[in-house]
């Protein structure tokens, strides 16, 4: 579709997501690291109100979430601590989850020291 039917790789759809935003909370991995290699492509993954693939996927955590958080550490340029247009960061989405709930302690904990270290890494980079 995008090469023969010359469709727009980051095209935003009706609720402001791309198909880069979509396949990572679909956890689609093979599309977007395939959209993520288009140069029309946007790597941030945030949408224009500056709602982050992260904070979506911090807001509606589910037991697919860490593999999706791993992926977009690894493959991506999100912005941890970017804030969206009511104010908030993914650490403010998953401090209010249901985190607790669907995983354990210690996996809680990987996950929090995951984002922060990320966050400082970009930093030194």
């Amino acid at each position: 579709m995008i090469e023969e039917g010359k469709a727009h790789p980051d095209l935003k759809n009706d609720w402001n997501s791309s198909p880069a935003m979509i396949a990572m909370l679909k956890g689609h991995f093979s599309s977007l690291e395939y959209l993520l290699s288009l140069k029309q492509v946007e790597s941030s993954l945030v949408d224009s109100e500056g709602w982050s693939v992260v904070s979506q996927l911090c807001m509606n955590f589910n037991k697919e979430t860490l593999s999706q958080i791993e992926y977009i550490t690894k493959k991506t340029k999100v912005d941890f601590k970017s804030i969206d247009g009511n104010g908030w960061s993914a650490l403010h989405f998953l401090a209010n989850s249901n985190i607790n709930t669907l995983v354990s302690k210690e996996i809680s904990k990987q996950i929090w020291r995951g984002i922060i270290t990320h966050d400082d890494q970009q930093k030194q980079t």
